[in-house]
């Protein structure tokens, strides 16, 4: 029987665009972020099958694991409040500390969230090895040194799966950050055959580069093409029987833009359009 697949969206794009409608909480940064039962509800009326969680001011960690596919931690795991958000963007030359602090719990109750859905055995999503998840996303903050380097961490201690992103592969790295990651469309390729073997059962879809083209006639855009590969490679190691009778998670991470954060038509329409774009990748990978 083969494995099932489900479709996910980010916690933090099922719940923009900012609203005062949703949480009745006085402080500033709860006012204005919606509940979890209306992102969830977000998602599901856009066409997926539940969300991918993260430690935001509206969580306290108790959210139904029905739905709840999977989850990351913050951005900045040691940031906590604005001060040290902005302290961390600005050595790390990231300019969103607005966003980290408005939308993540500080990091005690952030931390609470964490351990409790990791008590209820929902997949994690890390970026850094040694950390309780064996799911690592491979982008420009992986603490890992090369390619080799990657590929022996998972063949030596076969507990590392690697989950794809186009989105941290095409964008190039950051100042400071990793840089041997592939910088274009052929070296994903390459890539993707060497850790074939090793890819997670989740991938993440985020066009940004590349979002009109994408939008557009996704089988032409990088992102589309690099994705639809990785699902592909995810599903014949569902057949090998990798992955057991764990479900595979194709979740929609991506940037709404400043549109985004107040304009609550057109964030459920690209919801919508983006969600049935991973549905129509699903099925003809």
């Amino acid at each position: 029987m083969p494995n099932e697949i489900k479709i996910g969206v980010s916690l933090l794009n099922a719940m923009l665009p900012l609203t005062f409608k949703y949480h009745t909480g006085w402080g500033f940064p709860e006012m204005m972020i919606r509940s979890y039962e209306s992102a969830l509800e977000n998602a599901l009326e856009a066409g997926a099958d539940g969300i991918q969680g993260l430690p935001l001011r509206s969580c306290d960690g108790s959210e139904s694991s029905e739905y709840l596919l999977d989850f990351e931690g913050a951005w900045r795991e040691e940031s906590s409040g604005f001060w040290q958000s902005l302290g961390a963007s600005l050595k790390e030359r990231c300019y969103d500390p607005i966003l980290q602090w408005l939308f993540f719990a500080d990091q005690p109750e952030r931390d609470q969230i964490l351990q409790n859905w990791r008590a209820r055995g929902i997949s994690e999503v890390s970026d850094q090895f040694g950390a309780e998840s064996k799911h690592i996303e491979l982008s420009d903050w992986i603490n890992a040194e090369s390619i080799d380097e990657l590929i022996t961490q998972a063949k030596n201690s076969r507990q590392y799966d690697y989950v794809f992103d186009a989105r941290h592969w095409f964008e190039g790295p950051r100042p400071g950050r990793k840089d041997y990651l592939p910088k274009n469309f052929y070296d994903c390729i390459g890539l993707q055959n060497d850790l074939a073997d090793y890819m997670s059962r989740i991938v993440h879809i985020q066009p940004s580069v590349d979002m009109e083209e994408f939008l557009k006639a996704w089988p032409l855009s990088e992102t589309g093409q690099t994705t639809s590969r990785a699902i592909q490679i995810v599903k014949k190691n569902a057949r090998a029987g990798k992955y057991g009778d764990k479900p595979i998670l194709v979740i929609l991470e991506f940037n709404p833009g400043i549109r985004g954060l107040f304009d609550e038509k057109f964030m459920r329409e690209r919801t919508r359009q983006l969600v049935a774009i991973c549905r129509e990748m699903v099925a003809v990978a």
